[in-house]
């Protein structure tokens, strides 16, 4: 508070100085050129006059220079110049008779509102000065002026007296919105440099946090089966990975086993950070249930991964009922049947020649806490040569796009799948991307998007 009080007294100081500026040069300026006219209008007064006009000039310009010198408050300058031609005039005022008298008013108005104008400063020295006016002034006249009181007031003194009387709350007004002007501006200025400041921490804080989740998608990616160890599992394969955020609450996974080759899409809880961390648990539990606990059926993996979740979460005083939907299936080493265990998420099935597909429905709970948990139960499924298995989350049918801004729905997605089944793998990889892309257009990605495709 105190440094904005010391900023507005600085600026409305360094005002002042330019208002001073300005009045002092017009004033030694035209105050010479004045004395030119007395010598036409009163050439009785005119070396009076002169000397008069050329001593306040000198006075006006000693104290212009002194206070280019030094830096001391304006306002006393400004007082003694403002004062000294005020006097100056009103001695001229005081000798004149009455014709003169009557011009000599129009002058002193105009010194009293011109003056009034370009002066700025506190309340008090306006009335010191009015009083000091009037009452030196009013000295010149009682002694100098030929004319009586009536004549004096009738003839403009009272029309300079109530002008130098109003010349106080037009200095004040001036003062007070000058003052307040920079006040405001001087907050708003604040006002921007702590909105500059807080916005400059919340970038360095954001992306300190963009680095911190851009190094855990790093970690994640680890996690994640690599290009190539898909394709040394798999001969004809593609997956389509997009994340909504930095990081992800879906991931895919894979595992040799003696009996055969699993393989699973998982939508965790949530997305982003959090689904981050939820899939980093899910994983874990999957590859416990395998190569901790020797379990290979779809359905007991299920089940123990469940159990491991559930206690890890238990492990907290906080009740987290976090988990995840998954689509897990084992491609037996025969290459005649598949097992498949879905908790909520669904495999399908194409063969070549059908339009529609096989659609072979999970178990209605998740893995992780559920009110009525029951085992999950394994289905057997025979397979052909040729025919392409599906394994998503609901991010893809769930997104929101098109004219009309609704959701993609599982219909037109598995429309989509039979339209490009033919295709190779990889192209249907870019088919499903574009048709996403496309889809969304202008729409925010609302979760993430995980989809593989096995051509058996």
């Amino acid at each position: 508070m105190g440094k904005n009080i010391v900023d507005w007294q600085s600026e409305l100081n360094t005002l002042s100085v330019k208002y001073f500026k300005i009045a002092s040069w017009v004033a030694l300026i035209l105050n010479p050129l004045w004395a030119l006219s007395d010598y036409f209008v009163t050439p009785e007064y005119w070396f009076s006059f002169c000397i008069i006009r050329c001593s306040i000039s000198i006075f006006v310009l000693v104290l212009l220079l002194i206070h280019n010198k030094k830096l001391t408050r304006i306002e006393l300058f400004m007082f003694l110049s403002y004062t000294a031609l005020v006097i100056q005039n009103g001695y001229f005022y005081s000798v004149m008779e009455l014709e003169m008298f009557q011009q000599q008013t129009f002058a002193m108005l105009a010194i009293l509102i011109g003056g009034g104008m370009l002066m700025l400063w506190r309340m008090l020295y306006s009335i010191v000065l009015v009083a000091l006016c009037l009452l030196s002034i009013g000295g010149m006249f009682y002694f100098n002026s030929p004319l009586s009181f009536d004549e004096i007031i009738i003839n403009g003194g009272l029309l300079n007296i109530t002008v130098a009387l109003f010349l106080i709350f037009l200095i004040q007004t001036r003062y007070r919105l000058h003052k307040k002007e920079i006040i405001s501006r001087l907050a708003l200025k604040t006002s921007n440099d702590q909105l500059v400041q807080q916005k400059n921490i919340i970038e360095i804080k954001n992306e300190e946090i963009t680095d911190s989740i851009t190094y855990a998608r790093r970690i994640q990616e680890a996690i994640l089966p690599s290009k190539e160890s898909i394709n040394a599992c798999i001969n004809d394969c593609f997956v389509y990975y997009q994340p909504k955020d930095i990081v992800a609450g879906d991931f895919y996974w894979i595992e040799e086993t003696p009996k055969g080759l699993l393989i699973a899409v998982a939508d965790c809880t949530g997305h982003g950070v959090p689904g981050a961390m939820v899939s980093v648990v899910c994983n874990n539990a999957l590859n416990r249930a395998v190569r901790e606990y020797n379990l290979y059926e779809p359905a007991a993996i299920l089940d123990k991964a469940t159990e491991l979740v559930i206690n890890t979460f238990e492990q907290s005083d906080t009740d987290i009922m976090d988990g995840m939907d998954i689509a897990l299936c084992r491609i037996n080493k025969d290459g005649k049947s598949i097992e498949f265990a879905g908790a909520n998420n669904p495999l399908w099935i194409f063969d070549k020649d059908e339009i529609e597909s096989q659609k072979i429905k999970g178990c209605k709970q998740p893995i992780g806490r559920f009110l009525t948990q029951k085992p999950f139960k394994g289905k057997t499924i025979p397979v052909n040569p040729g025919n392409i298995l599906y394994l998503f989350t609901d991010g893809f049918a769930d997104q929101f796009g098109g004219k009309r801004g609704k959701k993609y729905k599982y219909k037109p997605f598995n429309n989509l799948l039979s339209k490009i089944k033919a295709q190779k793998m990889s192209d249907q990889l870019n088919s499903i991307q574009s048709e996403f892309e496309t889809w969304k257009d202008d729409f925010d990605q609302i979760d993430d998007v995980c989809v593989v495709g096995i051509r058996l």
